[in-house]
């Protein structure tokens, strides 16, 4: 049987080894083939897949339109010269799924094999090819699931995805951190604030970093990038340890290096910090003074 390489990141796309012809998915398929390789484990009833995709529609007209993706998607997966059913499976119940015992090869699984070995593994027990190579396969999955496609579970899915990549990015972090490796540990921060630019963890570890790098001002830009995204996003302050953090940039030059920081730089820091924590402060002391309003009097 003739192998198949999937690609749902980006567009969605195929490729047939055999002759090596590679196609993109008419935008009809692509979403149903998605959601049948993604649940590749478990085989689906034709009235619940045309519920899925044509709820909107009465029945009859939904299992129309079922069957005529069907049969558009086998002609993808299964041209000439590759035997029917070799990945479209189909019963006489009404049943039909994509067949994971089948001769492919999914990106998506391939990024879930790479970044759960990060994830899984003890920090102390990972080598630089396992490391090496999440950020190979996630720089080639690094566009949206099947751009163009905006249905509940694949925004789901999306998501879950995201976590994922956000979650390996930190473990990489972490051990380019203990390899004394900074630019690749900061490069892995800010692949996770790409996806989720609101991480105050990641600003806060990548503060650090800059800090101990002696690269102030760029310690100083994550901080105040850091607190206005959370400013104007979430109307709330960076936390004290994120403060915290970015005071080491105002630490003597003998603590922190041999380039010393500008004493205008230093100011600027010192004031946003202290200004974060006087806000913080405030909000303290009226949390505190509700809590007494509403404590009975004995």
């Amino acid at each position: 049987m003739a192998g198949l390489d999937i690609y749902l990141f980006g567009v969605g796309r195929i490729r047939h080894q055999a002759d090596n012809s590679a196609a993109e998915l008419p935008p009809s398929i692509r979403a149903l083939l998605g959601y049948l390789v993604l649940n590749r484990h478990q085989s689906h009833h034709r009235d619940v897949l045309a519920n899925e995709f044509w709820s909107e529609v009465d029945e009859s007209c939904a299992r129309n339109r079922l069957s005529t993706r069907l049969w558009r998607l086998r002609r993808v997966l299964e041209p000439p010269g590759v035997i029917a059913g070799s990945y479209l499976l189909a019963s006489r119940q009404g049943y039909v799924g994509f067949d994971p015992g089948s001769d492919h090869w999914l990106d998506v699984a391939s990024f879930e094999r790479a970044a759960s070995q990060l994830i899984e593994a003890s920090i102390d027990v990972l080598d630089r090819s396992e490391v090496e190579e999440f950020e190979r396969v996630s720089a080639t999955c690094c566009s949206d699931l099947l751009e163009g496609v905006d249905l509940p579970w694949l925004i789901i899915e999306r998501e879950r995805l995201s976590q994922i990549d956000s979650a390996a990015n930190i473990r990489a972090l972490e051990w380019f951190v203990r390899q004394d490796e900074p630019d690749r540990a900061i490069a892995a921060g800010r692949r996770v604030l790409k996806r989720d630019p609101l991480r105050e963890d990641v600003h806060r570890k990548l503060i650090r970093l800059f800090c101990r790098s002696n690269q102030r001002s760029r310690a100083v830009r994550q901080f105040e990038e850091c607190r206005t995204l959370l400013r104007e996003e979430l109307g709330v302050l960076p936390l004290p340890e994120t403060v915290a953090a970015a005071a080491e940039i105002a630490r003597p030059a003998t603590e922190m290096g041999s380039h010393p920081i500008e004493v205008d730089t230093a100011i600027e820091l010192i004031e946003a910090a202290a200004h974060s924590l006087g806000l913080v402060v405030e909000e303290l002391e009226s949390i505190v003074s509700s809590m007494r309003r509403l404590t009975p009097i004995n």
